[in-house]
């Protein structure tokens, strides 16, 4: 549950009526990229961010595994799917990149990699 006065500036989404925060949640923090970081501890980086009313999270593939971490935090219920926005990367990513940012690799070049789809969110 969100608190009543959040601790962040919030600003209204495109045109839509969603309210966010200024700054989303970046997950490239807790996708092992830059070091491990457990399912527990990132589960408890995500409700923290929410209850302080930071509920929007900026997701891409090559953010490591923080997809997968993100999908079994609303499967667990750590976090619900209604109170948080969650908003992604749109592109491709190729073999070369996939290495680079220690995703996994497409299938064949220019092959897109998906994302929420896949992970059933």
């Amino acid at each position: 549950m969100l608190l009543e006065n959040n601790c962040c500036p919030r600003r209204r989404w495109g045109k839509t009526e969603l309210s966010i925060p200024v700054v989303p949640f970046g997950t490239q923090g807790f996708g092992d990229n830059f070091g491990p970081v457990t399912n527990e501890e990132a589960m408890a980086l995500m409700r923290r961010a929410v209850y302080l009313g930071v509920n929007h999270f900026d997701c891409a593939r090559c953010y490591g595994n923080s997809l997968a971490k993100l999908a079994g935090a609303l499967k667990e219920g750590v976090i619900a799917r209604d109170e948080v926005i969650i908003s992604g990367r749109v592109g491709r990513l190729w073999r070369r990149a996939a290495r680079l940012f220690g995703g996994a690799c497409p299938g064949r070049r220019g092959r897109p990699v998906g994302g929420f789809r896949h992970r059933k969110i």
